[in-house]
């Protein structure tokens, strides 16, 4: 669906698709995230967040981040859970982050906008410790060195989303219409999402949406083995694979996945 997509009553009931479309997303994120944790799965993200923590506390820098003004209670809480990860919903303290990215850029898609309001952050990113290769570039505990890792053979494009508070936070979209510039249609990329390669904690890119797009379902640009592909229809994909899209294109699929997306919600 077109510009039209905006104009009532189009608008309304587009809307209400893409809402219930969304909260049955989120639904299937909410699954995968007990199932992921009942089966020893290990978070990437929060292996992240506890090497950063560490590194902090080794350099000595705590004081001096908080007397820069900067958040340091994580650091004070100590290391994370890497193998339990929750996720709630998100509540309207997303709203006026939605409205600072609309205000640069015009309307949002729409499937976009309630994408956020339903699910906003999540990462599947991680491993199950007995994946050898692993499909995160990081040595588990009972690994003797990261050489005995080897190369990541298998991405698994694991489902995540950036969140529209890191995204205005590390990416200022506000920045691109400062001074009331004009931004031309579908002509900012926004990174929505960690690519299969950053999502796998090595170099890599983002998932983007190109904006201002007045549409009801926006194209994701980046996307492994998915060139041109829709964001409702990449989360059917994902859900599909159990959120690991990636291994569609793998030589075999894990005993996991078969478990792991088991009478998911269609959407």
């Amino acid at each position: 669906m077109g510009p039209d997509v905006f104009e009532e009553p189009r608008r309304a009931e587009a809307e209400a698709v893409a809402a219930i479309t969304m909260q049955r997303a989120a639904a299937n994120v909410a699954t995968l995230v007990v199932r992921l944790t009942l089966m020893g799965y290990r978070f990437g993200g929060r292996n992240s967040r506890n090497t950063r923590r560490r590194s902090i506390e080794a350099l000595g820098l705590r004081d001096s981040l908080e007397a820069a003004g900067r958040d340091v209670t994580w650091v004070d809480a100590g290391d994370l859970e890497e193998h339990v990860m929750g996720w709630e919903a998100p509540g309207p303290e997303v709203e006026p982050e939605l409205r600072k990215v609309e205000d640069a850029l015009g309307p949002l898609p729409l499937s976009f906008v309630a994408l956020v309001r339903a699910i906003d952050t999540v990462n599947l990113a991680g491993s199950f410790p007995d994946w050898t290769p692993t499909s995160y570039a990081y040595a588990f505990d009972d690994d003797t060195a990261d050489d005995d890792i080897g190369e990541i053979t298998t991405f698994t494009d694991a489902l995540n989303f950036n969140g529209i508070t890191m995204i205005n936070d590390s990416f200022q979209p506000s920045a691109v219409a400062a001074g009331g510039r004009t931004v031309a249609a579908r002509s900012y990329p926004l990174p929505v999402a960690a690519n299969h390669l950053l999502g796998s904690n090595r170099a890599g890119d983002f998932h983007s949406i190109l904006l201002p797009d007045r549409v009801a379902d926006p194209v994701l640009d980046g996307v492994f083995g998915r060139p041109g592909i829709r964001l409702v229809e990449y989360l059917r994909v994902a859900f599909a694979w159990g959120g690991f899209p990636g291994l569609e294109f793998a030589d075999g699929v894990p005993p996991q996945i078969a478990k792991r997306r088991k009478d998911l919600l269609a959407i």
